[in-house]
């Protein structure tokens, strides 16, 4: 569009609507689920109403909705019915009345509701180091080499704020996803708060736990936990000293672990002192007999 026009003055001029385009940003309509679109237009003007129809190619009505358009952009999920039927291809009508403007958007294939049977870890603890196994089995068809995401965060206890931790892509084969992940715990365990630091806000301690999601499609599988949770079980190895750095060697101590509970071992010949499968974050040493204890984590 050409505009010419003096400056020295206030000008008007009227420009044309236009509907660019309206696509589809899901490969697949999955029943019982949104499918992702997008519009966009271009001066159409923010709050614009956008209407929208969803059908199919075999000419079954999915629905309607309405929505409002800014920034000339639109992207929104568009309800997919449960009952969709199968091995069809569904597309949207998009319509902006004020404007006088339609179109409509390309085909996706629909696909039955996703059902999973099962997901899960391979282990219900981890320590620093296991190769685990993150499976999912799906009672509903999804086509092999359907691209997916597996998503692992770290389970907030207090509130819904999960921390993620890595995304990881793979396939759907054989309706089955099934990938390996190496825990380390990236933060440091000094961080954790202790029972002692708990106990005053009424609050308990708690280990370290994960969980994962799916994310086929845009559409998130397993945001309530169902795969369980993965507990986080550390180990503490420390060597006891003296002022000249010779091992206390055979001598028995005690450690009070995050989580309060406490144990009792001996140091070995070279003064060193192990417990594995321990609550992780910060603990408290005590040999009976020495005053000026020192050690050191390996």
């Amino acid at each position: 569009m050409n505009f010419s026009a003096q400056t020295d003055s206030a000008q008007r001029f009227n420009v044309q609507s236009n509907l660019i385009y309206a696509i589809w940003k899901s490969k697949a309509a999955y029943g019982d689920s949104d499918a992702t679109f997008e519009v966009r237009t271009s001066f159409v003007g923010d709050g614009a109403d956008v209407k929208i129809k969803g059908k199919t190619e075999n000419g079954k009505n999915l629905g309607k909705l309405d929505a409002k358009i800014y920034g000339n952009r639109l992207i929104a999920g568009f309800p997919i019915p449960k009952t969709v039927p199968a091995d069809d291809f569904v597309y949207l009508e998009v319509q902006l009345p004020k404007q006088g403007l339609k179109g409509e958007t390309n085909r996706i294939p629909t696909r039955p509701p996703i059902q999973v049977q099962q997901m899960k870890w391979s282990a219900k603890e981890a320590r620093r180091g296991d190769v685990l196994t993150l499976s999912v089995d799906f009672q509903s068809q999804i086509p092999n080499d359907t691209d997916a995401i597996v998503a692992i965060y770290e389970y907030d206890h207090y509130g819904s704020n999960h921390d993620p931790v890595v995304r990881i892509p793979t396939t759907v084969q054989n309706k089955k996803i099934q990938v390996q992940w190496e825990y380390e715990y990236f933060d440091d365990t000094k961080e954790i708060p202790t029972k002692q630091d708990l106990q005053p806000h009424g609050k308990n301690y708690n280990h370290p736990e994960y969980f994962f999601v799916v994310v086929l499609d845009e559409i998130r599988i397993g945001v309530k936990q169902e795969s369980g949770l993965l507990r986080f079980k550390d180990r503490v190895e420390f060597k006891l000293v003296d002022s000249l750095e010779r091992p206390i060697a055979n001598t028995q101590f005690s450690v009070i672990f995050s989580d309060g509970k406490q144990s009792n071992g001996t140091t070995d010949s070279n003064g060193v002192g192990i417990f594995d499968n321990c609550s992780p974050g910060p603990y408290h040493l005590q040999v009976q007999g020495i005053d000026n204890l020192r050690s050191s984590l390996e």
